[in-house]
């Protein structure tokens, strides 16, 4: 299994798109004054995306062919 250019580039789309959704599904519910719910709410932003770019990569590691 090797890690392509290919892969790469569906790991970065793959994290853009559920980070732009986690923020977009946070802005909404985050109370800015409660610091602790801020910062939960900032690390969930970041996470949840890292975990979708990290399955998206397993996911597309290509198999290299033995001849």
């Amino acid at each position: 299994m090797k890690f392509t250019k290919e892969t790469w580039r569906r790991v970065w789309r793959t994290f853009i798109q559920a980070f732009l959704a986690s923020i977009i599904g946070t802005v909404s519910l985050v109370d800015t004054t409660d610091h602790d719910t801020l910062i939960k709410s900032l690390i969930f932003v970041v996470v949840v995306p890292a975990l979708a770019a990290g399955i998206a990569a397993i996911m597309n590691l290509e198999q290299e062919l033995n001849e």
